[in-house]
């Protein structure tokens, strides 16, 4: 909506606060029933003096003045009538030049670049030729002609070059000389590979290292209290003994938890039944039950109570699953603990 600008609003429809169906077509709206609460503060009668007009199936159109539009941001306007459920409507005041741009279109939007993200402009984001000799100021080309390179200025390069490729050659040199001194100490005729191999292998035999891949393990073979043991024990002292991977392996975890997973053999296949009237539901698939119901089926609001219904009830109090007091003094709604009918 436009700021500080006379407009008519659509509210409705208002329904029997009995039934939640029935159009109210006959109900007095005046300037008081109509409550504005401005970008968030306190609700007060709208300052147009009109009362609302009934149009049709319980539709009531509403005058505003512009007074009741002069705040930017959200716009509550709220009715409350006897024997009606409440109706309310939320609004946008809009700067003028903002409502004539997004929606009147007849201006635009003051839009100014503070800030260009990094890397947005690109040599292909710019067409050949649009930068010009014209467009260069004779100042930057006397700028750029002085810091081209002279003769001079190359041979003061090159000559730094040239000091710093002896250095580098010079520390070559000797870090290949610590090699050498090295590689000297080794002997002419070094052992071949399966001499290397078999020494690794003894190696990793002496502290049970092989075990992880090539060799049974027995029971003697993890030490107490060693990290693989730990991994395998929750005893006081983690003893490898009590492992037993029939049951304690990862694949037989896995196979007790399958019931748990979602798949048509798990949770998926878990029925959630219907619940009825008169208490409470302690279990889980009854207090999903109890919130698909709350969401999806009938429920009726009324100014005092909120009710909850089981499958196909009718409404009224036959079939009530929930019941919950609630309270709406304008600035909060209150919703008190369901009782169970």
């Amino acid at each position: 909506m436009k700021q500080s600008t006379a407009a008519t609003l659509v509210l409705g429809p208002f329904v029997d606060g009995t039934d939640g169906v029935t159009a109210e077509t006959g109900l007095t709206i005046a300037q008081a029933d109509v409550r504005l609460s401005k970008n968030g503060g306190a609700f007060a009668q709208k300052n147009e003096s009109s009362s609302c007009s009934h149009m049709e199936n319980g539709y009531y159109a509403c005058a505003l003045n512009t007074t009741d539009t002069n705040t930017l941001g959200r716009l509550r306007v709220a009715v409350s009538k006897s024997g009606a459920l409440p109706v309310w409507i939320d609004a946008t005041i809009m700067a003028a030049n903002v409502y004539d741009s997004l929606v009147g279109g007849s201006d635009k939007l003051q839009v100014h670049t503070d800030e260009i993200t990094a890397g947005l402009i690109t040599a292909a984001t710019i067409a050949t030729g649009a930068i010009d000799a014209d467009a260069v100021a004779s100042d930057a080309v006397s700028e750029i002609q002085s810091g081209l390179a002279t003769a001079s200025s190359l041979s003061t390069v090159a000559g730094y070059i040239d000091t710093e490729v002896a250095s580098i050659l010079a520390a070559v040199d000797t870090e290949i000389a610590a090699i050498k001194t090295k590689t000297d100490n080794l002997p002419s005729d070094p052992a071949d590979q399966s001499a290397v191999e078999a020494a690794i292998a003894a190696a990793l035999a002496a502290i049970g290292l092989d075990h992880l891949l090539s060799t049974s393990v027995a029971g003697a073979d993890v030490a107490d209290n060693s990290i693989i043991a730990k991994l395998a024990s929750k005893s006081g002292t983690a003893d490898w003994d009590t492992f037993d991977n029939t049951t304690d392996s990862l694949e037989a975890r896995a196979d007790d938890k399958a019931g748990y997973i979602l798949a048509a053999t798990g949770l998926d296949a878990v029925t959630v039944g219907e619940v009825s009237s008169g208490s409470e539901p302690t279990s889980i698939t009854g207090l999903i039950r109890m919130i698909y119901n709350r969401h999806f089926r009938r429920a009726e609001l009324t100014d005092t109570t909120l009710k909850t219904y089981e499958k196909d009830a009718v409404g009224g109090s036959s079939g009530v699953l929930t019941a919950q007091t609630v309270s709406d003094d304008g600035t909060t709604q209150i919703q008190q603990q369901a009782t169970y009918p």
